[in-house]
């Protein structure tokens, strides 16, 4: 495979050009900030490991067409499955995703990031003009054998007549409902499976034109006339929760102030970052005793759990094309100018990074085949820290990472012709040094091709 003529960081008496690692000795080794670094990203590695590892199990084991094909082929016209790497992380790009929020780690992961987001600027924004949110958990009863699309649809339409009762909507003048000026909902579903069956709740963020004292009274007025109504229409489909578990509400503290997520059910409240994180993101949660939610169940199953498995297939059965947060449309327009993204532009969203290697389909095949996923990533993470923890500029480290990276799929045993070193972004004070012309990126520019100008 032609190489780039861009300088490479060879070191002397190594042959080949290849480096040693061990030369190089990150300079946070046997720190207080090495350790914490370390520490950060083993935590991330073993979280990517776990993901890619459930993606491989999705394939053979999933329901969903979708799913079981997220990221497995490279999208149509682009340079394959691209390495890239930014901010120090590396991840892949241009593969075809599943946009599932429910059933899927990695689009999850993604999806629930820009609602978190979203959910913390549209926080931040009523708290700032004087307002109150508060974040209402409304739950049902349930039991072992109840099917999960009965439980769902009968919280549907529980909330549905919460949401649209004429006085919810449109209070008395004067009422305590009145003075708290109710401007809209933000609600999410979750759903844990345990000793008792499956159990689905309502986190339901309450927003209101009041101050905290307002809100008070007025939250107190909202729960009376909501709990009736949540109530009685769980009734009718037999699933009537008790009247001290049904409906918790508690306002949502102000300020920036660091919290335990779990607060958001305490009498104090929890932070408005806190919330917004409990609501948008699901990956990585446990949940609490011995429930298990969604991520729970894929583990065991992963695990060779039986039950667990047959209670993810029905999880991914049951929850497909169902929406995870739900807006009131008009509060979201007042709040947020930024587009309101679908599920699919969510989990399309790449980070800014700097493409290294393009694997065609097939040589994308043999590295995921072979378990190569993870350890071409950590090997463009390791080159490019232990470059600039060797005093290397920026450029340097990338170019460091990029070559581990090729010389990995060679030892894949990936043709040379089956993947593609991307051009780097030449900074443009190199060229005084080398003697080279400055190259201002425009597009994705591929060396080693034909009409490479490198």
């Amino acid at each position: 495979m032609a190489r780039s003529a861009t300088p490479s960081r060879k070191t002397s008496g190594v042959p080949d050009g290849t480096r040693e690692p061990a030369e190089r000795a990150p300079r946070y080794v046997g720190s207080k900030r090495g350790k914490e670094v370390a520490a950060v990203a083993l935590g991330r590695r073993e979280r990517r490991e776990g993901t890619w590892a459930s993606a491989e199990w999705l394939r053979g084991h999933s329901g969903l067409p979708s799913v079981a094909c997220c990221q497995l082929t490279p999208i149509a016209g682009e340079a394959g499955a691209v390495l890239a790497l930014g901010g120090g992380q590396a991840r892949f790009q241009g593969l075809k995703r599943c946009s599932s929020p429910w059933s899927c780690p990695s689009c999850a992961t993604r999806i629930g990031a820009g609602r978190a987001t979203d959910l913390t600027l549209a926080l931040q924004t009523w708290h700032a003009r004087g307002h109150s949110v508060a974040m209402a958990t409304l739950t049902m009863r349930h039991a072992r054998g109840d099917d999960l699309t009965d439980l769902w649809d009968a919280k549907a339409a529980a909330w549905a007549s919460v949401r649209q009762s004429s006085a919810l909507r449109r209070p008395v003048a004067g009422s305590d409902l009145d003075v708290a000026s109710l401007a809209g909902y933000v609600v999410k579903t979750e759903v844990t499976d345990g000793d008792n069956g499956w159990h689905l709740h309502l986190h339901v963020l309450v927003f209101m034109r009041c101050g905290p004292a307002e809100a008070s009274v007025g939250l107190d007025a909202w729960c009376a006339a909501a709990r009736p109504l949540w109530g009685r229409t769980l009734g009718r489909r037999g699933y009537a929760p008790g009247d001290e578990h049904g409906l918790r509400v508690a306002l949502i503290r102000r300020g920036h102030e660091a919290g335990d997520v779990a607060a958001y059910v305490s009498k104090d409240g929890a932070p408005a970052e806190a919330v917004a994180r409990e609501m948008a993101l699901d990956v990585g949660k446990s949940a609490r005793g011995r429930h298990r939610n969604q991520w729970g169940l894929l583990g065991g199953a992963i695990a060779g759990d039986g039950v667990a498995a047959a209670r993810w297939a029905e999880w991914e059965s049951s929850s497909k094309g169902r929406r995870a947060i739900v807006w009131t449309k008009a509060l979201r327009r007042e709040l947020l100018t930024v587009p309101d993204l679908t599920d699919e532009e969510l989990a399309a969203v790449d980070e800014p990074a700097v493409g290294l290697v393009g694997l065609h389909g097939e040589s994308w095949r043999v590295v995921r085949r072979s378990g190569g996923v993870c350890r071409l990533l950590d090997a463009a993470e390791d080159g490019y820290r232990v470059e600039r923890d060797a005093g290397g500029s920026h450029w340097q480290a990338l170019q460091a990472a990029q070559d581990d990276v090729v010389g990995l799929l060679c030892d894949f045993g990936v043709p040379e012709h089956r993947f593609r070193a991307l051009r780097l972004p030449v900074p443009l004070d190199l060229p005084a040094v080398v003697g080279r012309e400055p190259f201002v990126p425009t597009q994705l520019a591929l060396h080693g091709g034909p009409d490479s100008t490198v």
